[in-house]
């Protein structure tokens, strides 16, 4: 069981006083329960955050249409939901000491809806679906995402462009503002379609070369034979067809910031000249005997493992340390689904601004959009992250054109279906669950597997707790994800193939948790 999710008596839920520590220090910032708005009539209030702890009392929050307020970077002036079709009689949340969040309708009017289920009296909702984040629906009206999120005023002076309101964002912000004329090289970490060439973008316009030439190259998409002659240039005469000098993209890029995408397929021999420029500032174009002096600040980005890929020697690991001069890791958006609401509607403003040029028929400029989209939206894993959100909202807009809201095709639908795991546990129902100790080792184990280890279906299947489940893994000697080391994920990485689904059935562990355990162990 994970200490951090299941031990929650080690969860320190902070007080609004005691709330100044830096996002730069993460073990000593807390975790405090949040509502952040996804989905509201009023455009603008998307991203508006309120601190379930900040009521003071009891810890129970009493959630309306005129109450509580909700604000923007923990401004102290703030607004309620005030959309009319909410009941001015409260629902009620409360904090327990365990962790977990315990939301009753009591009195309220308004149709409550929990990660896709009609809830008609009152649900406790596990700690450990609060830390990953839950999706509450108010009156078919309002979306708020409830999730643990690390207090912080999220007042930076820049953006850089980065939409979002999420602490892991703002730790990537606090850096950026750090370098502020900083002129070393800075390796961009992140997976495919996390905003990676933004960052770079950033760091140039916050550089002090921001009056010299920014060059972008993708070396994934150069083929290897032709690595060298596009970065160094090639002299004339050098091979057939060469007839006259060609600059590279080094000497394009001189006195100002190149910035090398998907640096990690580089072949070795390019690895080898990228060295030599930064160590002497020199290069030889393809062809000549006499080197080339540049003044190039390197930026580099990599969605790959460039450490492990040194240690199989397919990258030079003193490279590496020339690259990682200073370096900044984007989060995915998984890890960040906060902003799935403020992307999305920053993504659909642009896409519908783009198409009233094309379109001027087109009924509306700013979009409403459903409850049911926002919902898959933030359910979604987003393996593709920002970039696969972007273009599937892009879809959005164009099957939207001449509609008053976003429609949902059925194309869409597919892509969008997620078969949640995370259900909303009811603890009150409790007393008519079955004993554990009526479980036998294989009825557990058939049900395991029927369920495809996810511990959640297995309880409900067996209709037991899920703390019944731990107890009884613990007392069957089976491990969950959390007891898994990196010598066994790395033993089944291999065994499987990369094939995530693979290593489940291999490890018996469910795929929510592997991801989870892979995550904590920054594989």
């Amino acid at each position: 069981m994970s200490d951090t999710l299941h031990n929650m008596d080690t969860l320190q839920y902070v007080s609004a006083t005691h709330r100044d520590k830096s996002l730069t220090n993460q073990s000593e910032v807390s975790l405090v329960p949040a509502l952040v708005i996804q989905n509201h009539a009023d455009l603008a209030r998307i991203g508006d955050i309120c601190w379930i702890d900040d009521i003071p009392g009891n810890k129970i929050l009493q959630l309306a249409r005129n109450q509580p307020d909700f604000s923007k970077n923990q401004s102290l002036i703030g607004t309620p939901l005030a959309d009319p079709y909410l009941s001015r009689s409260p629902i009620q949340l409360t904090l327990l000491k365990n962790g977990d969040i315990k939301i009753d309708l009591a009195n309220s009017k308004t149709q409550l809806v929990i990660n896709g289920e009609d809830i008609s009296s009152s649900k406790v909702i596990d700690s450990e679906l609060v830390s990953a984040g839950v999706v509450l629906e108010l009156g078919k009206r309002v979306t708020l995402l409830l999730k643990l999120l690390p207090y912080s005023k999220t007042n930076s002076d820049s953006d850089y462009g980065m939409i979002g309101i999420s602490p892991k964002l703002q730790l990537v912000r606090e850096k950026l503002k750090h370098l502020t004329n900083f002129d070393g090289s800075v390796l961009i970490r992140g997976a495919t379609g996390v905003g990676k060439e933004l960052v770079a973008k950033a760091l140039y316009d916050i550089g002090s070369r921001t009056d010299k030439p920014f060059v972008k190259v993708n070396l994934g998409a150069i083929p290897p034979s032709l690595a060298t002659s596009e970065l160094f240039g090639v002299q004339k005469g050098a091979y057939t067809g060469a007839d006259k000098d060609r600059k590279g993209y080094f000497a394009e890029a001189n006195g100002g910031t190149l910035f090398l995408d998907e640096i990690g397929e580089a072949s070795l021999e390019v690895q080898s000249l990228l060295l030599r420029v930064l160590e002497s500032g020199e290069f030889y174009p393809v062809g000549s005997s006499k080197p080339k002096k540049v003044d190039v600040r390197l930026l580099a980005a990599t969605d790959v493992d460039l450490n492990k890929q040194c240690l199989e020697n397919k990258f030079k690991a003193p490279l590496l340390h020339r690259l990682e001069n200073y370096e900044i890791n984007l989060p995915s958006l998984s890890e960040r689904n906060e902003d799935v609401g403020l992307l999305f509607l920053h993504f659909a403003k642009q896409q519908y601004s783009e198409m009233k040029k094309q379109f001027p028929q087109a009924k509306s400029e700013t979009p409403w959009v459903s409850n049911e989209v926002v919902r898959l939206l933030l359910n979604n894993p987003w393996e593709g992250n920002i970039r696969q959100l972007k273009n599937i909202t892009h879809q959005l807009v164009i099957d939207s054109l001449n509609s008053k809201q976003l429609i949902l095709s059925e194309h869409l639908r597919e892509k969008l279906k997620v078969v949640s795991n995370l259900k909303v546990e009811t603890k009150s129902a409790r007393k008519n669950k079955r004993k554990p100790n009526t479980v036998s080792h294989e009825e557990l184990i058939n049900a395991l597997k029927s369920q495809t280890w996810e511990l959640q279906a297995t309880a409900d299947s067996l209709n037991i707790s899920r703390t019944s489940i731990y107890e009884l893994m613990k007392l069957y000697d089976l491990k969950s994800a959390h007891d898994l080391t990196i010598e066994e994920i790395n033993s089944s990485y291999i065994t499987c193939d990369k094939d995530i689904d693979r290593m489940v059935s291999d490890l018996k562990v469910s795929k929510y948790g592997l991801k989870r355990r892979l995550k904590e162990l920054d594989l």
